[in-house]
């Protein structure tokens, strides 16, 4: 994540450069345009409160996460099953393609719900 050094399960806060556990927490910041709720997934550090996005998902991204983790799943038993490695590769350019469009997707939504946010929507995704 920008800004922050990562310890173990503790980061190292940009803002007051003390070590702080890291907390996640989900909230609801919207509703998109269908009515579905968008949500921040945060932590804030303890000692100087400073706010962490980590994500924000819409519905669309939350589609995308499931089905990743669908293709890591075809990945894994097809490893496990010795299958051919163009079907492997098949499954493993289809997984960082959406990997990718998840990347792209997960910045749009930061710079849309900034404000929404609060001042921390300046860290790197973890996909």
């Amino acid at each position: 994540m920008e800004g922050m050094t990562l310890t173990d399960d503790r980061v190292i806060c940009d803002s007051c450069g003390q070590q702080t556990d890291v907390e996640l927490w989900t909230r609801q910041i919207a509703k998109d345009r269908n009515g579905y709720d968008v949500t921040e997934q945060y932590f804030e550090c303890k000692n100087c409160g400073k706010h962490y996005t980590v994500g924000v998902y819409d519905r669309q991204m939350r589609l995308d996460i499931q089905k990743r983790r669908q293709i890591q799943a075809q990945i894994r038993l097809h490893r496990q099953i010795g299958s051919r490695p163009g079907t492997i590769q098949h499954f493993i350019r289809k997984e960082e393609n959406l990997k990718d469009k998840m990347l792209r997707r997960s910045q749009e939504l930061k710079e849309r719900y900034r404000e929404e946010c609060g001042n921390g929507t300046d860290n790197s995704d973890n996909y």
